[in-house]
């Protein structure tokens, strides 16, 4: 809990640093202003499986923006906390360990994330953000099949929908369908 949890380091006494921290999951966390995309970065050392949706979802209940980047490290990894440098941190991560914040580009992914985080109760949701780890099971994908149906006169199948796992993914499954007609 929040008492047992140790900050690598707050550049600045931000409300997202504080939530990170509080987070049950969280052992260590460092709070980097401004990365890429003038968002800020997160680097977490989880105690266990936590994903970045997870964490997303955690600030905005404790009311906080939560439109970052996270950067999961492990036991094995140093940070310099004096002076962190997001760019290098992000350039020199595992592949699996970035997860960038990505807000929708464009009508279809617009309306997809409103859909998405209508049906699923979860906001806010990356264009990255995986369909399973925002709650996405059989009955939600069948939920937001149909949505689609109804919004773009598309038919996607649930394993199609599965498949895509993102906003992003998804959307372009839609667009591709459209102009295949």
């Amino acid at each position: 809990m929040a008492g047992d949890i140790q900050r690598i380091a707050d550049l600045e006494s931000a409300p997202v640093a504080e939530a990170v921290a509080q987070h049950s999951e969280v052992v260590e966390s460092l709070y980097v202003a401004g990365s890429v995309g003038a968002r800020p970065l997160v680097v977490v050392r989880p105690m266990g499986f936590l994903t970045a949706a997870e964490l997303r979802r955690h600030c905005r209940e404790l009311g906080v923006a939560a439109e970052f980047d996270v950067l999961f490290i492990d036991e094995t990894q140093a940070v310099d906390t004096a002076a962190p440098d997001a760019a290098w941190l992000t350039a020199n991560a595992a592949p699996d360990a970035l997860s960038l914040f990505e807000a929708p580009d464009g009508e279809i992914e617009t309306q997809l994330v409103a859909v998405w985080e209508r049906i699923l109760d979860f906001t806010p949701i990356s264009v990255h953000d995986d369909f399973v780890d925002v709650g996405g099971d059989s009955l939600s994908a069948m939920e937001i099949a149909v949505a689609i149906a109804q919004r773009w006169d598309v038919n996607l199948s649930l394993v199609d929908l599965v498949d895509a796992s993102s906003v992003r993914n998804l959307s372009e499954l839609v667009r591709a369908a459209q102009a295949s007609r």
